[in-house]
């Protein structure tokens, strides 16, 4: 009992977490998932590559680490609640550190005080639909992110001893990692080593080893991807920085809840008035400390935003926000520090009674209107249910039909293969599909779905072929039915057919070709 009471924190730290990401889950997953989140479970339970399927520059960390839970819809919850918790751990680190940041005097109830607030602030400030990108839609960023903010503690507390060299097995594998899952962390792995030593005023071992570690796994990532394709992702174009920066701006911009967003400011402004003229104390210690971390925070989330909004890769995808995600996780941690500095100084009853509300406000807001607990009632399910029923089949056409199409049909026990984009990295094993089907019935089902006959046929031939289509038969909108076999039937035509088949001869006057 004694032992539960010293882990009191830690035991609220771990069970907030969990919480947060299955209520965030619960309430943001039947509107938000689409076939790129999917595709994750389709991967695992099919074809575990290193990197994301159709791309050689994210590794497939999420789909190895439920590869074991063979399970379609326990494999999905878990990817969606792993993705989840990766989230909210990296906010608790944040929080961790800006608790640290402000020589807090209990570190851990700090943090986890500051960790319940600043989630309740995301949970309100942030649309619906940038929560679920965010928390279950790209764990690129929250778990490389996160890997690299522990590597930074691991290694800001190593001495450089010779003896002690051990210590740099954890964080060196976990930058390894967090580079190889999204290249530009080595973007923040390089701010933080440098502006700490210029904080320091001396570039000690603990920088050196974030910058050698970073620089190294960089250079390797970089090698091995060329080996899994040609993409280009470091390509810039200065003429289009104009017309990108204001893209970004408007993206980034959109992603919150603006009313909400203002209400919170004017509020924070106007406790920050009344703390200023209140307060009789300042740490004048802290101070310098807090003001240089939140100017470097600045200044790195300008640097990135400028350079990315002239990045041809990101140019390609429409200047979209997610690509700016580690600014908002920069917006978030300056939240942490800010609320750490002023709950470091508040009473215990205070500080109790603001975490009460925080921990409310977020389970309110992500508690209300769950109700569709089955992945049936899914949207993106729904959806596909309206086109087709699940079946031992193909699927091609439209990528984001066809890979909810596939999962749909793996959960209900059937064996489905996607020919869409992306199909290629499964090759193997949709073409065995295939000629089992072939086998067993004569010939094989294709969907095509929200796409020509003349598309679908060339994913077959590039995924699965070569094949020869038998016949094809409308089903409705958007969904054809596409027969196809190993080998060209034999002609076989008779009488009216025979007379119609096209030919550069012509009929005499008997009916004769």
């Amino acid at each position: 009992m004694s032992w539960l009471l010293r882990q009191k924190v830690t035991i609220l730290t771990v069970a907030w977490t969990l919480i947060l990401s299955v209520l965030t889950v619960l309430k943001v997953a039947p509107d938000g998932l689409n076939a790129d989140i999917l595709l994750n479970s389709v991967m695992s339970l099919q074809n575990v590559t290193l990197y994301y399927w159709g791309q050689n520059r994210l590794l497939n960390v999420l789909p190895l680490a439920v590869t074991l839970v063979k399970n379609p819809d326990l494999n999905l919850a878990v990817a969606l609640a792993l993705t989840s918790a990766c989230f909210y751990g990296l906010l608790y680190l944040l929080s961790r550190v800006a608790a640290m940041l402000v020589g807090a005097k209990d570190e851990r109830e700090l943090s986890f005080r500051v960790f319940v607030a600043t989630a309740s602030l995301f949970v309100w400030v942030f649309t619906s639909h940038t929560i679920s990108e965010i928390v279950i839609g790209h764990i690129e960023y929250s778990l490389a992110f996160l890997l690299l903010v522990i590597a930074s503690l691991q290694l800001a507390r190593w001495r450089g001893s010779g003896s002690d060299w051990r210590r740099l097995i954890l964080p060196g594998a976990a930058i390894f990692l967090a580079i190889g899952l999204n290249p530009s962390t080595a973007i923040p792995a390089f701010c933080i080593a440098m502006f700490t030593a210029l904080y320091k005023k001396k570039v000690s071992s603990s920088e050196l080893a974030l910058l050698a570690a970073s620089g190294v796994a960089f250079i390797a990532w970089n090698y091995i991807s060329r080996q899994f394709g040609k993409r280009l992702y470091y390509a810039f174009r200065l003429e289009v920085w104009q017309s990108g920066l204001q893209s970004v701006a408007a993206n980034l911009w959109n992603q919150f809840d603006v009313p909400v967003l203002l209400l919170l400011v004017a509020a924070g402004s106007a406790a920050r008035i009344g703390y200023v003229i209140s307060s009789t104390t300042r740490d004048e210690k802290l101070q310098p400390l807090v003001s240089y971390v939140t100017r470097v925070v600045v200044l790195c989330s300008i640097g990135w935003v400028l350079l990315f909004s002239c990045s041809k890769w990101v140019e390609t995808n429409n200047f979209a926000w997610r690509y700016f995600t580690y600014v908002l996780f920069a917006v978030m941690f300056l939240c942490a520090l800010y609320l750490a500095r002023h709950m470091n100084q508040w009473t215990a009853g205070r500080a109790r009674a603001l975490t009460g509300v925080g921990a409310l406000a977020s389970v309110v807001l992500l508690g209300s209107n769950v109700t569709r607990l089955h992945f049936d009632d899914y949207n993106v399910f729904q959806r596909i249910d309206a086109l087709s029923e699940p079946g031992d089949r193909l699927y091609a056409g439209d990528y984001w039909v066809v890979w909810p199409s596939v999962l749909r049909d793996m959960r209900k026990g059937h064996e489905s293969y996607g020919l869409a984009y992306r199909g290629e990295a499964n090759k193997v094993a949709a073409r065995k599909c295939a000629l089992r089907l072939i086998k067993e019935n004569g010939r094989a089902t294709v969907y095509c779905l929200n796409d020509t006959v003349q598309s679908c046929l060339s994913q077959v031939d590039f995924v699965a072929g070569p094949l020869f289509a038998l016949d094809s038969t409308h089903h409705g909108d958007g969904v054809t039915v596409i027969h196809v076999a190993e080998s060209a039937p034999f002609l076989d035509v008779q009488g009216a057919d025979f007379l119609n088949l096209p030919a550069e001869g012509g009929v005499d006057g008997g009916g004769t070709r």
